[in-house]
């Protein structure tokens, strides 16, 4: 089209401001790199190539997001269920949540929504923020196939997920993490022990379906992951008297699990986690004929048996774990000492073979609750 240009009446000279520049690095930024330029801070990795903008620049606890959905943030871990200090048959209905980085106790999170039930299994899909609560038992006696899920990073009750392909309690779950898949492996139906391994798409509600099975009948296990890197491990377990067994799977890949190795302990009720992709699994705790306080590790991605790595504050067994990821932070939560449950959380370095440390406290003394993290 025609017409006349207006002129601009307020026209100046002077020089244009310099762009600021990126912070270029080969890794990711982390919780603790507190740009000095705070929020708004570009952060380029040379070597995915990936663009961070920090949204958050809390100091240590910086959150940062990337262009291709990945997050860097304070990573949350959450409790769901359990069996609750009054009487160990009691089954709770509570959800609670700690920030992993920061030490101190529980808050409230929300509720389940189907009702108190316990001895369940949890899961999630890592970054993509969903965890995922399966199984377990009221005090009926009997085994469920119930599964829900919360949006870990926003509190609220949670939401009717689908059915496991059987009733089953007393068992682990994994993922490998941003990759969507969640595993649940073994239990113990109502009837008796199961090998049974199934699976969900984390983000998509719906109803399990059959993986493989584990090379034994198994329950009372744990589970854990090197989450992306796509290998799932099952450690101990009650069979037909305790067991040392570990097993492995790939995640991403249907089919029976495969001998992984041993535990220096027979052992049933432990409780498990990972530093993630830096490829270390632990093993806290358990029941060997009595509680015990061993903490030990494997290198998931290379076959074998496990190494010593410290020991609780504790002996405890029916403690649930989860993590921080390559954040390094692995916590053993509530469980069943001496006879009462209890309401304590510890921690180690992952990544550093030590003693186990007090984190803080759940808001309610239970035992094997569902535990997972938003770290994987």
């Amino acid at each position: 089209m025609s017409g006349t240009i207006a002129q601009n009446p307020n026209r100046q000279s002077g020089s244009v401001g310099s762009i600021p520049s990126a912070t270029k690095d080969s890794s990711n930024p982390a919780l603790d790199t507190n740009p000095a330029t705070g929020v708004g801070t570009e952060w380029i990795n040379t070597t995915t190539g990936q663009i961070f903008l920090c949204i958050d620049a809390t100091a240590d606890l910086n959150i940062w997001v990337g262009q291709e959905g990945s997050r860097v943030f304070p990573a949350r871990g959450i409790f769901m269920g359990g069996q609750n200090a009054a009487s160990p048959s009691v089954p709770v209905n509570t959800i609670g949540y700690i920030t992993i980085p920061t030490l101190g106790n529980a808050t409230d999170f929300g509720d389940l929504d189907d009702g108190v039930f316990k001895l369940t299994a949890a899961t999630s899909n890592g970054i993509k923020d969903r965890a995922v609560n399966g199984g377990g038992m009221r005090d009926t006696g009997t085994s469920l196939n119930i599964m829900e899920y919360v949006t870990i990073s926003t509190t609220g009750n949670a939401t009717d997920f689908g059915n496991l392909t059987q009733q089953a309690r007393q068992f682990g779950a994994t993922s490998n993490g941003s990759n969507d898949r969640g595993v649940f492996g073994g239990g113990y139906t109502g009837s008796g022990t199961t090998n049974v391994l199934q699976y969900i798409t984390v983000s998509s509600a719906g109803n399990a379906t059959d993986f493989g099975d584990a090379t034994t009948l198994m329950q009372d296990n744990s589970a854990t992951s090197n989450g992306t890197n796509e290998r799932g491990i099952w450690m101990g377990g009650n069979r037909t008297s305790l067991s040392n067994i570990i097993d492995y799977i790939t995640i991403s890949t249907t089919g029976n699990a495969t001998d992984f190795g041993d535990l220096s302990q027979t052992v049933s009720y432990p409780a498990a986690c990972s530093n993630q992709t830096n490829e270390r699994g632990v093993r806290l705790g358990g029941y060997n004929g009595s509680q015990t306080d061993t903490i030990e590790y494997v290198t998931i991605s290379t076959t074998g048996n496990t190494t010593d790595f410290g020991d609780l504050i504790t002996a405890i067994y029916g403690s649930k774990g989860t993590s921080s990821g390559t954040a390094e932070r692995g916590l053993s939560a509530g469980g069943y000492p001496g006879g009462v449950n209890t309401n304590v959380i510890e921690y180690i370095t992952i990544s550093t073979p030590g003693d186990g440390q007090d984190f803080g406290d759940l808001t309610v003394a239970v035992n094997s609750p569902g535990t997972t993290s938003d770290a994987g």
